[in-house]
């Protein structure tokens, strides 16, 4: 008896194989669309209101990264750095008109010692003169035994010890005096100094917002609008120049809600 064959054992292989065909499809499974490529753009200001003195960009140039892109100046900054410097000159006038005034008094003090000493210092000099004198001729009286104590209590050294002490009264306080102004010459300055050092602390920081109202390229790029002009006053934050990367740092791409697409982690997209 003949076994009847079955037709659908026959079909089996072809649709095992348009299966297998039709999930490999599936898992590789690739999709095309569209989207735009975007550089960063970066609206250049300042801080403050100001006055712009000087454009050196135009629109679409391309520029270099730390080039000048504009100059702006602040009256309040340029006032302050003028008054800082009118006190520090200041401070430099009065210290040295402090330190001439100390310098002739100090003069003053010395010619007053010495008119008042000279004449003394004459009398001084004339008696020790006679003084030497005297005793060389009693050198040379060898026979007369003079104790050497009645040598020293002569007229004429009482006198020289009375002029001595004399001048010694008139010159102690002066020269005292000339002492102190002399330490107060070289005391001169110090409080100055501390101020003026003050002055150019303020002076610096100062300097350093002057020195931001220069823009400067952020980056090599390229120039979008210029919203600014020579001589114009701007307010703070207003944009001044607006400025593009040179090359595209965003992609945007949209899919087509009629395109599905399962995602996983792991899974690469390839930008052209």
């Amino acid at each position: 008896m003949m076994k009847r064959f079955n037709l659908f054992y026959l079909l089996l292989l072809p649709i095992a194989y348009l299966l297998s065909v039709v999930g490999s499809n599936m898992q590789s499974e690739s999709a095309f669309f569209y989207g735009f490529a975007e550089n960063k753009e970066t609206e250049l200001n300042l801080d403050v209101d100001c006055l712009i003195t000087s454009v050196h960009a135009s629109p679409g140039e391309e520029v270099q990264e730390g080039q000048l892109l504009l100059e702006a100046k602040q009256t309040k900054f340029e006032m302050k750095i003028n008054d800082l410097d009118f006190r520090i000159r200041g401070q430099v006038i009065r210290t040295k008109e402090e330190k001439l005034k100390l310098q002739n008094d100090i003069a003053l003090l010395k010619i007053k010692l010495l008119s008042e000493v000279q004449e003394l210092d004459a009398e001084i000099k004339t008696l020790e003169s006679k003084i030497r004198l005297n005793d060389k001729l009693l050198d040379q009286i060898s026979s007369m035994d003079i104790p050497e104590s009645n040598n020293r209590n002569t007229v004429a050294h009482i006198e020289l010890v009375e002029l001595k002490n004399r001048r010694a009264e008139i010159e102690q306080p002066i020269t005292e005096q000339i002492k102190i102004l002399e330490n107060q010459k070289q005391k001169v300055g110090s409080t100055e100094r501390l101020q003026t050092q003050r002055f150019n602390s303020e002076k610096e920081i100062v300097s350093k917002e002057m020195a931001k109202l220069s823009v400067y390229a952020p980056t090599d790029g390229l120039i979008g609008n210029v919203h600014c002009i020579d001589g114009e006053n701007v307010s703070a934050f207003n944009t001044l120049i607006s400025f593009y990367e040179r090359n595209p740092t965003l992609v945007k791409g949209f899919v087509h809600e009629k395109l599905i697409l399962e995602v996983e982690l792991g899974d690469k997209l390839r930008v052209s």
